[in-house]
């Protein structure tokens, strides 16, 4: 069985990953920037009899980290499988999104799983063996308006991702980017709740689809244990994939996006009221032409 790390366990997908691991029988390190919220998952971990060990990790520190690896690779004697799923949410169009705001977002979705796999990759590279799985997005496929922080931040990670794909190939070690659509988590409502405060933003009319869009997905997202089983099928399954589609809107959107051109998908929400942005979103995605019978 194998030491899996996981970072943001506290709630949603993390959460979901390190009981799904754990019920695997692998012996799971969940870490978490406040230790204060780890009491629902130690008390799921116990009500199973799990191996779940919670340990204190900000992905935005550097000391955290290196405190965090070196007290888990003592206990455990090596890291197997690391999963990045620790991530913040970042709303705002180009123009009202602040340097603060803008590299709050970039420390905790990007430079934080970069820090992570520098400090295990070196020994990963030498046993030639290990999983890296970065918890991307389908916000790194594609964009929305008015949420740049968030985008800019997924798309650089998938960038890093599948360039360290390429790196570690030789040394047999694997790399999967999972990229979720939309899922019951908080981060997700958090988003939801940076679009409703903008409202007097200059954007107001792009922001206000943003709102319904979010509002819709927020009531039809799907359970966040669908993603932590995609995130065990990366590591686990005998046909890897770089990049994993996790949820029914995930295709959809990603696969919508490539059928249109550029133009036409600056042009998409102009086709649809307030009222229809979720309902309709998918009827104006071009659909694959069936195959000939």
């Amino acid at each position: 069985m194998a030491i899996v790390v996981i970072t943001g366990c506290s709630s949603g997908i993390g959460y979901e990953a390190a009981l799904r691991f754990a019920r695997s029988g692998n012996t799971v390190y969940a870490t978490m920037r406040n230790l204060a919220k780890a009491g629902p998952l130690k008390a799921a971990a116990e009500a199973e009899g799990l191996d779940i060990r919670i340990h204190q990790l900000d992905v935005d520190s550097q000391a955290s980290i290196d405190g965090a690896v070196k007290a888990i690779v003592a206990d455990a004697g090596q890291i197997d499988v690391l999963v990045n799923n620790a991530g913040v949410t970042g709303i705002g169009s180009v123009e009202e999104t602040t340097d603060v705001e803008l590299h709050a977002a970039m420390e905790t979705n990007f430079f934080g799983p970069l820090r992570l796999i520098r400090a295990v990759v070196p020994a990963m590279r030498e046993r030639e063996s290990g999983t890296i799985v970065n918890v991307s997005s389908v916000a790194g496929r594609l964009v929305g308006g008015a949420c740049v922080a968030y985008h800019s931040s997924k798309w650089a990670l998938e960038c890093a991702s599948e360039t360290l794909a390429m790196e570690l190939r030789p040394f047999g070690v694997r790399v999967a980017i999972v990229e979720p659509g939309f899922f019951r988590t908080p981060i997700l409502d958090k988003a939801a709740d940076g679009f409703r405060a903008q409202e007097t933003s200059p954007y107001k009319d792009l922001i206000s689809r943003m709102s319904a869009l979010y509002a819709g997905a927020s009531e039809a997202s799907g359970d966040p244990a669908v993603v932590a089983a995609t995130i065990e099928n990366a590591v686990t399954t005998d046909g890897p994939k770089l990049r994993y589609l996790v949820g029914d809107d995930a295709e959809p959107f990603v696969g919508g996006r490539a059928r249109l051109t550029d133009e036409e998908y600056q042009t998409l929400g102009d086709k649809m009221t307030d009222e229809e942005w979720w309902a309709k979103f998918f009827e104006f995605f071009p659909q694959p032409a069936a195959a000939a019978g």
